[in-house]
């Protein structure tokens, strides 16, 4: 978070960067369970709404 602050991040630049990184551990985590997630169930793992999951704003 300071380095984050230190160089003048703003809240929409890092939630935009922990975005993606998310998504693709949720998407590991259901492929381990043998399933291909849909934008739903990476939503509901993701706590994201399903807009955010594709990247929409």
């Amino acid at each position: 978070m300071r380095l984050a602050l230190t160089f003048g991040l703003k809240h929409a630049q890092f939630e935009a960067m922990l975005r993606e990184p998310l998504i693709d551990e949720a998407r590991r985590l259901w492929h381990a369970k043998g399933a291909e997630p849909n934008i739903s169930q990476l939503s509901v793992t993701t706590g994201l709404n399903r807009n955010r999951v594709l990247g929409r704003s």
